[in-house]
């Protein structure tokens, strides 16, 4: 099979990207901060699979954050001693992170 189909049949796993970037610092670790940035920077980004799995477990885990602290703050309201300040502050970061993931980049010019 030719490479580059090889390549498009397996992508990247985390070990391979983990394992090149130990090889890029182990080169350069006698040169200098800015070489080193170089180097790691020659190593691209991740595949569209990776980057779309991060993007799932983000996302999944602020609306998971945001639905456990609306149930805290139902589940609390009953009670009269209740602080349910903070609640309040965990939803809103939640929901203002969550948010942030879709809104586009102010120095991209696209918003």
């Amino acid at each position: 099979m030719p490479d580059p189909f090889k390549k498009l049949l397996n992508p990247e796993t985390s070990a391979d990207r983990a394992a090149a970037v130990e090889r890029v610092m182990a080169a350069t670790e006698h040169l200098g901060p800015e070489a080193q940035a170089t180097a790691l920077a020659s190593l691209g980004p991740p595949d569209q699979r990776t980057t779309n799995t991060l993007w799932v477990i983000v996302v999944a885990g602020l609306v998971l954050v945001s639905l456990a602290a609306v149930g805290g703050l139902i589940a609390w309201t009953g009670n009269g001693t209740a602080q349910t300040d903070k609640l309040v502050t965990v939803i809103t970061t939640a929901l203002a992170g969550l948010v942030g993931l879709f809104v586009p980049s102010p120095v991209s010019g696209k918003g």
